[in-house]
């Protein structure tokens, strides 16, 4: 079985919770207190259990991931636009059948602004949706603390749809997956 790993799914996840006027709409405080330049802290996995549908039968195990090396940047801009990019190693540990395997990989999204946060954010209800130019939202994860420079962040891995198998060419594997667990990204905003 080729090595599958989650592609920083907890980024792909994001949302944020925080105080909301009566329409559940972010306060103009709680949309500036996004805008700025955050570089990315911690990015790991809890509890992730992936099971396939594989010929007729289902294969399940479990996967998780921590991140090191990190240079990846997430930028929120004031007209509701963000962009990312960056690179960090990923370090995923993977049991199946009771035998465990670690294997550490680069993702590099590149610097162009097109990583995994690209398009246009809204917050509402506690959450910060991004939806990409194609109208896809790519990104919905619950904000558990924004204090000062720092943003705390747990993603739904349930709410994944793209599991990704990495090579030389970062592929969608397709439908028949599911996914549980939760992911934590920690963010520092960068001072002015």
């Amino acid at each position: 079985m080729k090595k599958t790993a989650i592609l920083f799914l907890s980024v792909l996840l994001f949302s944020v919770s925080c105080s909301k006027d009566d329409d559940g709409q972010a306060t103009e405080q709680e949309s500036a207190a996004l805008v700025g330049t955050w570089d990315m802290k911690k990015n790991e996995s809890e509890n992730m259990e992936i099971t396939s549908a594989v010929q007729g039968g289902e294969i399940s195990f479990s996967q998780n991931y921590y991140s090191e090396k990190m240079d990846y940047q997430v930028i929120f801009n004031e007209n509701q636009t963000v962009t990312s990019g960056g690179s960090f190693d990923q370090v995923t540990t993977t049991t199946f059948a009771g035998q465990a395997s670690t294997s550490t990989f680069k993702v590099d999204t590149g610097t162009d602004g097109k990583g995994f946060f690209s398009g246009n954010y809204d917050q509402k209800d506690g959450h910060l949706v991004i939806v990409d130019a194609r109208g896809e939202t790519t990104t919905n994860a619950k904000i558990i603390s924004l204090e000062g420079n720092t943003m705390i962040l747990q993603l739904d891995l349930s709410q994944a749809t793209d599991l990704y198998e990495l090579g030389d060419n970062v592929t969608q594997i397709g439908s028949g997956v599911t996914v549980t667990g939760t992911a934590t990204v920690e963010l520092e905003k960068r001072k002015l």
